[in-house]
């Protein structure tokens, strides 16, 4: 209401599949009133994807790249968000009480963006049926291949599942099995599993074998998902109407 978006027609997805967002020209970009509320709206956005809605990670992170010089197409693809909320207001994290309180998590990478050549790592950590943690942020540095960029994914979730076993620890819900990380890449579960297969990866920065280490030591157990069924893909990328609509519901934990 306060941005007069609640008159307009909803959309279904709160950014176009496959989209990826570029830098603005010069002839492109917003003026300084136009820039000054599309950092203003984009902070509103930004807020419900840190706390109560993860399915507008993805579009929140993409647009941040271009807070600084925002353009036309970034300020039509925020009000396609702004549309999207619209027509999902009643969205929210629900939990089921009946459920063990066990720790599950999903990992994803979407590899090399057109652009920075940086792939996005995406995570979500699920608790009684919802979302407790997610996250969808570029990787600091290019990976060669796509294993190599999943393994980078993998590894973020691997040190979240850490500090979330410990904090359920201390909260009184020790974690007594392997937290499972599901990862869609057959080679990064490969690597993560296999000291050998490592040694071919020595070029990778050492903290991204880190998760070797944790599953060596039974804290995490990484298992194979398919694509089509990996929760996390909603951090990495804009996806058609009913994929993202199958992983929103499974993220939020009910019927949406």
């Amino acid at each position: 209401e306060k941005y007069g978006f609640s008159d307009l027609k909803p959309r279904d997805t709160p950014m176009v599949a496959g989209e990826q967002l570029t830098k603005a020209t010069d002839d492109e970009l917003l003026d300084d009133a136009e820039a000054t509320l599309f950092r203003e709206m984009l902070g509103s956005i930004m807020y419900l994807a840190t706390m109560t809605r993860p399915d507008l990670s993805y579009a929140a992170g993409s647009l941040a790249k271009f807070m600084q010089k925002p353009g036309q197409k970034h300020a039509e693809a925020l009000k396609r968000v702004f549309r999207y909320i619209s027509g999902t207001r009643g969205y929210g994290i629900t939990f089921r009480s009946g459920d063990p309180t066990i720790l599950v998590g999903y990992s994803d990478a979407d590899w090399s963006n057109a652009e920075t050549s940086k792939s996005v790592s995406g995570m979500v950590f699920t608790l009684h049926g919802a979302a407790v943690s997610w996250r969808a942020k570029s990787q600091p540095a290019v990976s060669l291949s796509t294993a190599e960029a999943e393994l980078m994914a993998a590894a973020r979730a691997a040190q979240e599942a850490l500090y979330l076993r410990h904090l359920l620890r201390d909260l009184g819900y020790e974690q007594m099995e392997p937290t499972v990380i599901y990862e869609d890449n057959q080679a990064c579960i490969a690597m993560s599993k296999n000291p050998t297969q490592r040694e071919r990866c020595r070029h990778i920065d050492r903290r991204d074998n880190f998760i070797g280490d944790l599953v060596e030591k039974r804290q995490v157990e990484m298992r194979y998902m398919k694509t089509g069924e990996m929760a996390a893909d909603l951090m990495t990328k804009g996806l058609p109407r009913a994929l993202h609509q199958k992983h929103t519901k499974f993220i939020l934990g009910s019927a949406v």
